[in-house]
């Protein structure tokens, strides 16, 4: 029986132990080259996501294959739903796969249903596929040996997942040595002698691609980990998940992910407001240390707003036919002729923060530069229509040039490493696709990657902006605010869920195991919803989410029926 229990939660145990794990290059047609605000360059290099996005779809048509011929047949399925909470679960799970298959049907194909988005790979196919890894291992956990062997199982892979990180921040880095190399290149037909590192040495970023995605992953993980430190018997066992949290703090700080860290510390105060709420006595202190965190939180983001408050001397800029349309210090004003006006009186005015020259692009186009403070920009109408024509860091010549409306960070753009611009440029974009969204990974189509003022102003003239580095806004745009609140509604049933499970946690008598793990991964979700308003779903971490999630719906339901 044990065997068979194994056997069967191998497909969970791949979706949040080896699906992170998978590295390997794959070049695709980016299809951007024809915007602007892009590089002429037709391919895209990927070595994490398209690899992660393919084994979760073919892992999602397994598990649906295996619940068609196994999980229906045993019934399986009718002790899910006899639960209340798993049965509302799934419900807005459903009411979130509903939505974003509209949005995606709705949206107007500019990334391809199949291979995603530039960076982002997270196509309609991969989020439905969230929902099957969801089912699956809801249905398959059934069982305190169940969630033994699935806790162990988990932990084993992110130690490998873990000493990779280490080495990384050692200077080790697995990917950097020849063998490493040859690996990843295996499918690609390229030589692993033309791969290079994208991250300075010391930087962890695992297999995740970017570094902030460890401080998701981690928050994820560590508080499994610890959670084997008590469940499990054997006294070696519990040095492995010992050495484990060690090794994941080490990973965590070599990431510099600092809202992984904020997410760990949050994980931490709600394990231990879960264990003081079950007892109703020491409710009012569960109470009293969740005010005070929430409140040093509140000051913590206000003090950062403060400080990251800054105002451009030229604020706006937008490209109109024969004129350059500003605003500096609030003033309007506008260039033609290579002349600044006032745009109120139209006479010749001039400030003291702008400074205009005449200049030649490198093509030999007459012109004129733009200069205030650290900004300068290069603008021509050097063409019979005598139409101004801005020259980007990709020698592109644009008159697609706009001053994009923001709003509640415009004002403190630089906060959160300048996630405020971000932000505050997204947040418009929620009005506008609030009920059905833009369509799975088309975020950077509707954010405005020509407003190159502000791109400039914030860092970002070498780069394109493709997600919005906020979860929820993410969701909000791509497929709408009903998705996004049916997300946010499955969590709040699961943690109401979780509570009332915690409630008789002094009485769990024979399934004490259980309720430790419950609420290690509940600590998990939280921290990952927390980490979420500072970094995006990605392939790379939301496999592990919905794993975990559901095997914390499963561990909740085995709790009440043992209290039946």
């Amino acid at each position: 029986m044990k065997k068979g229990h194994i056997i069967r939660l191998i497909p969970s145990f791949i979706a949040a132990g080896i699906i992170p794990l998978v590295v390997q290059l794959f070049v695709l047609d980016c299809g951007l080259s024809e915007y602007d605000w892009f590089s002429s360059n037709e391919s895209e290099a990927d070595f994490f996501l398209v690899g992660k996005m393919a084994s979760v779809i073919a892992l999602s048509v397994v598990m649906l294959i295996i619940i068609f011929t196994y999980a229906l047949r045993r019934g399986l399925y009718r002790e899910m739903l006899s639960d209340s909470y798993n049965r509302n679960i799934c419900i807005f799970l459903g009411l979130y796969l509903v939505s974003a298959t509209v949005s995606a049907c709705a949206a107007t194909g500019k990334s391809s249903i199949i291979t995603g988005g530039y960076a982002q790979h997270e196509t309609i196919l991969v989020i439905i596929s969230y929902g099957v890894i969801f089912l699956y291992t809801c249905m398959m956990i059934d069982s305190k040996s169940d969630m033994r062997i699935f806790t162990w199982l988990f932990i084993c892979a992110a130690m490998i997942m873990a000493v990779i990180g280490v080495l990384q921040h050692f200077k080790m880095d697995v990917f950097g040595t020849d063998m490493g190399k040859s690996i990843i290149t295996a499918l690609s037909g390229i030589a692993p002698s033309r791969i290079s590192g994208t991250f300075e040495p010391g930087v962890v970023y695992m297999t995740l691609y970017n570094p902030n995605y460890v401080g998701t992953y981690v928050s994820l993980v560590l508080p499994v980990a610890a959670s084997g430190i008590y469940v499990f018997r054997k006294p070696l066992r519990r040095m492995f998940c010992a050495v484990l949290v060690i090794m994941l703090i080490i990973c965590l700080a070599g990431s510099g992910a600092f809202a992984g860290v904020m997410a760990c510390v949050a994980s931490v105060l709600v394990t231990t407001l879960m264990y003081l709420s079950a007892g109703r006595k020491k409710l009012r202190y569960a109470a009293g240390i969740a005010a005070v965190f929430i409140v040093v939180t509140g000051l913590f983001v206000y003090a950062e707003c403060v400080m990251s408050e800054y105002e451009y001397h030229l604020e706006k800029l937008a490209v109109c036919d024969d004129r350059i349309e500003l605003t500096a210090d609030g003033t309007d004003m506008y260039i033609r002729d290579g002349m600044l006006y006032d745009a109120v009186t139209h006479e010749r005015t001039e400030s003291s923060d702008i400074t205009i020259e005449n200049a030649q692009s490198p093509e030999g186009y007459d012109g004129i530069n733009v200069t205030s403070g650290d900004v300068c920009m290069f603008f021509t109408d050097d063409n019979p229509e005598k139409k101004y024509y801005y020259r980007n860091v990709y020698g592109k010549y644009t008159d697609d040039v706009v001053a994009a409306k923001a709003c509640v960070f415009d004002k403190c753009q630089a906060f959160a490493s300048h996630r405020g611009y971000i932000w505050s440029k997204t947040i418009p974009l929620v009005k506008e696709h609030i009920f059905i969204g833009c369509g799975p990974d088309n975020f950077i189509y509707e954010f405005p990657n020509n407003d190159y003022l502000s791109l400039l102003n914030n860092g970002y003239s070498n780069s394109v902006v493709t997600r919005p580095h906020n979860m929820y806004l993410q969701t909000a745009v791509q497929t709408g605010g009903i998705s996004l609140a049916a997300y946010v509604i499955i969590y709040v049933i699961y943690a109401v869920s979780c509570f009332g499970s915690f409630g008789k946690l002094r009485d769990a008598g024979g399934v004490k195991d259980v309720y430790i793990i419950c609420m290690a991964i509940f600590a998990s979700i939280t921290g990952y919803m927390i980490c979420a308003f500072a970094y995006d779903s990605s392939v790379c971490t939301a496999p592990v989410f919905w794993t975990l999630i559901a095997a914390g719906c499963a561990c909740n339901a085995i709790i009440r029926r043992k209290k039946e």
